[in-house]
């Protein structure tokens, strides 16, 4: 982790939800949007834990768990994420409008 990896957002995330599997990540800026889908860790005792929790809990492979990760992460299309650039685009020129206009 440093100045340049904290704020990545690996697109392999999706995928890897898209598997419906628990998911286990290292803990990111970007990542806290996951967190509620993933498992987060900063060390490498965060992520021993973390695998060993979710292999012990049979629910975690339960088909509700898995279509919730399946669900988030087809919220992630390149569709929906290229539409979010874009509103967040018109909404900055608009109040630049009422700035500079």
């Amino acid at each position: 982790m440093n100045q340049l990896t904290i704020g990545n957002y690996p697109r392999k995330i999706d995928e890897y939800l898209a598997t419906g599997k628990p998911v286990v990540a290292t803990a990111t800026d970007a990542m806290k949007m996951f967190s509620d889908y993933t498992f987060l860790c900063s060390t490498k005792e965060e992520y021993v834990r973390q695998i060993k929790t979710i292999l012990a809990d049979k629910n975690m492979f339960s088909e509700d768990q898995q279509e919730q990760r399946k669900n988030f992460a087809l919220q992630h299309s390149w569709e929906n994420c290229i539409g979010f650039l874009g509103d967040a685009y018109y909404q900055a020129e608009h109040k630049n409008q009422y700035v500079y206009g």
